[in-house]
């Protein structure tokens, strides 16, 4: 497949013709039992939005998935997926409306599936974006018993508190995500400046400068590090 190769721009343009056409036997997989063309539809539909993702169009990438949605509407993934773009919609543009409605999208999935853990943590997410800080630390507190090694649902949680000032308990919620994943560049990055945030400079130099010197195994390689020495006033090579 094109996707597959990077060519999304390419991708866009025959999932189009195969929509316009009707030519759906070339996305079929023989493995695949999809024996329905409306299910054929929906994965070509599915194709579509994931490369309108990666390019970034995200008002289309929404439509693409109501038009799954039209053809599977009990499909938990979809309205998740959905509750993903739409989020992140909102979050680009600013516009809350497109969050509420991501609520409403992760809400159809939870309610197809109450054990869907993306899926509340999802609506945890976008009610952090929204600033209801309480109600997002309910529902990712869901999300975590659903699904404990969540190292994502962990930071996300520890956002949450940091913004509520409740700074010990997301220093816990860091020190759980990396446990879980250890190269979490960004839970890393937010509990030093949590540590900042409490005027608990030692201890943030201390973990800094740790973390400066297993960079290599950092997700972002360090990248974010240097931004808070920069803030600090110092060097890396002022870690002793």
């Amino acid at each position: 497949m094109l996707t597959n190769l990077g060519r999304y721009e390419e991708a866009l343009e025959a999932y189009d013709h195969a929509i316009n056409l009707g030519h759906l036997y070339h996305f079929v997989d023989a493995n695949e039992a999809w024996t329905e063309k409306g299910d054929v539809l929906a994965k070509v539909w599915l194709g579509k939005a994931y490369a309108l993702s990666i390019l970034g169009r995200l008002e289309d990438q929404v439509e693409a998935y109501e038009e799954v949605l039209r053809l599977r509407p009990k499909d938990p993934q979809v309205w998740y997926l959905k509750g993903l773009a739409l989020s992140a919609l909102g979050y680009s543009s600013g516009e809350s409306d497109r969050q509420r409605e991501a609520l409403e999208a992760f809400d159809q999935a939870i309610n197809l599936d109450p054990a869907y853990s993306d899926a509340w943590m999802g609506k945890g997410d976008t009610l952090g974006k929204l600033g209801q800080y309480e109600k997002a630390l309910e529902i990712l507190d869901r999300a975590i018993s659903l699904e404990p090694n969540s190292s994502d649902a962990w930071f996300l949680k520890g956002s949450a508190l940091n913004k509520l000032e409740r700074f010990d308990e997301a220093l816990e919620a860091y020190d759980a995500a990396l446990h879980i994943s250890p190269d979490y560049a960004e839970a890393l990055n937010s509990k030093i400046v949590t540590f900042l945030q409490q005027e608990r400079e030692e201890e943030a130099i201390y973990h800094l400068c740790q973390a400066w010197r297993n960079r290599e195994y950092l997700s972002d390689k360090g990248a974010s590090l240097a931004e808070l020495f920069a803030d600090l006033g110092m060097q890396p090579e002022d870690c002793q």
